[in-house]
């Protein structure tokens, strides 16, 4: 008797072959869009990980073997800080003075940013 002997009246061979083994992925749909909601919200990852439920160690490993799950948890860290450009150069366009002195202590600091005292 060859050692596959075990049955297999219920699965074809290819379905075989499709069937997921090991331990089901921590990372479900529902873990990826806590994780985009509290990173595009501003928290930074170990908050994002903490409320999603998945460690860090996971996060940062499936961020380094998938390209699709990188690019998500980049643009969502990405998020908040668009936003508040937006509401800034909005403000600037308004004519707010204090907004516009800001954008160009911190964007053009060469030409008008205070000198540092050491």
């Amino acid at each position: 008797m060859p050692f596959f002997w075990f049955k297999m009246d219920s699965m074809s061979a290819k379905q075989l072959e499709k069937q997921k083994v090991g331990r089901p992925s921590v990372i479900t749909a529902e873990a990826v869009q806590k994780l985009e909601a509290a990173l595009a919200t501003g928290f930074g990852v170990n908050a994002a990980c903490y409320f999603s439920g998945v460690s860090r160690s996971v996060f940062y490993q499936r961020k380094a073997e998938d390209k699709e799950f990188s690019d998500k948890m980049r643009l969502a860290e990405e998020w908040s800080t668009y936003k508040a450009r937006l509401t800034i150069l909005k403000a600037i366009d308004n004519g707010d003075v204090a907004a516009a002195k800001f954008w160009l202590t911190h964007k053009a600091r060469t030409e008008f940013a205070p000198p540092k005292a050491y």
